[in-house]
């Protein structure tokens, strides 16, 4: 018969009986936290193992088998995320680890929480090896901001006073920390929208301001609406992350033209005079048409009408006075002169696609000569 072999035998090869079946399998170094992000991601780390026999030598190129826990608590995967078990070989040295031979990709699970995997030997399943890992959410960091909607709405153009016509529009997403995944857009992610030297009065319609913090929406979406003010030309808004000015960001770019569209007529002066019936008043009427942030628009017909009959009065003998606006968006009629009725009347000012105005005229009547018995006429001036 042959010797059986010595218990304290080099270690080597076995068939997994004794005396080279396994005694011992301890846990050579764990606690590793996992993190892990909405999608399937890498994790860090590995739980390593030694495996003795009976008498405290290594066993080399003996299987283990690496458990960790089915359902949908929390767990670990190799490879793809059903293969909840799988095997690994000892080194020389007795030692594998969770993710020998090659390191495959590990991940966890998409639950959080804390949970115990064990390690068995091949040879002497009645013993194993526990190991206890945390799997917790990754932070995510944004990696784009990205303009949404068609090209046209990241270049526009609007007239004063007006609101671009479309919604300024961006998604952010990112990528966990934790390595691994696709981009996903972020909500809840506090995004700082601003107007970079834009012209006087233009805001953010949300914040009436030239900048606004907010929460992405769901899908990391996040869009605002630009008004126009009285001041004309180009500027950018930008859109970045409300906590970090050097992170990913966004431009649109914005020009704002002098509206040509008239909104409103003004008295500018002339308004409220009266004088002697057949002579000329004080001034000349004077009134500007403008845009809808006030600026007065040139080249417009103005139109000043007088009643056709009665008290009334004429602008260079007609009751009717029709001008271009200056420079200004005014026009100036010539120094009406008043009738030959007594009388009060307004002097109708129109022009096309804006509410008429009116100036209040008056005609008095001549003074009348007073008789003091002296020889003399008196006249009341």
């Amino acid at each position: 018969m042959e010797p059986m072999p010595s218990p304290t035998a080099a270690a080597g090869t076995h068939d997994g009986s004794a005396p080279y079946a396994a005694g011992s399998i301890t846990l050579f170094q764990n606690n590793y936290i996992r993190q892990l992000s909405p999608q399937y991601s890498t994790a860090f780390g590995y739980s390593t193992f030694r495996v003795l026999d009976g008498a405290g030598v290594p066993i080399a190129n003996e299987i283990v088998t690496i458990a960790c826990p089915t359902g949908t608590g929390p767990s670990m995967a190799k490879d793809v995320i059903t293969t909840r078990s799988w095997t690994v070989t000892t080194d020389v040295n007795g030692i594998c680890s969770v993710g020998s031979p090659g390191y495959s990709l590990l991940a966890p699970n998409n639950a959080v929480g804390q949970w115990i995997g064990t390690a068995t030997p091949n040879s002497n399943t009645g013993i194993s090896a526990s190991f206890q890992m945390t799997n917790q959410l990754a932070p995510i960091v944004p990696t784009r901001i990205v303009a949404g909607g068609s090209f046209s709405s990241w270049i526009q153009t609007a007239e004063q006073g007006a609101t671009f016509g479309s919604r300024l529009a961006v998604v952010v997403s990112g990528i966990s920390t934790a390595g691994g995944g696709s981009d996903t857009g972020l909500s809840g992610y506090s995004l700082f929208w601003a107007l970079e030297n834009p012209p006087a009065g233009a805001t953010i319609v949300e914040s009436g301001g030239t900048n606004y913090t907010v929460l992405s929406a769901g899908g990391g979406n996040s869009n605002i609406a630009v008004k126009a003010g009285a001041g004309s030309g180009s500027f950018i808004v930008y859109c970045r992350p409300s906590d970090n000015p050097s992170g990913p960001i966004t431009y649109f770019y914005l020009t704002v033209v002098v509206s040509t569209t008239p909104a409103a007529l003004t008295k500018i002066s002339g308004d409220g005079q009266s004088a002697v019936v057949n002579v000329a008043f004080g001034a000349a009427l004077v009134a500007q048409i403008s845009n809808g942030v006030g600026v007065g628009l040139s080249g417009q017909t103005i139109t000043f009408t007088a009643p056709a009959s009665g008290a009334s009065c004429s602008f260079s003998g007609s009751n009717v006075f029709a001008a271009s606006s200056n420079v200004n968006g005014q026009v100036t009629t010539p120094v009406p002169v008043a009738g030959s009725t007594v009388g009060s009347y307004l002097v109708t000012v129109s022009s096309p696609g804006v509410p008429n105005i009116t100036f209040s005229l008056s005609n008095a009547a001549p003074a009348t000569p007073q008789d003091r018995n002296d020889g003399l006429t008196y006249c009341e001036m």
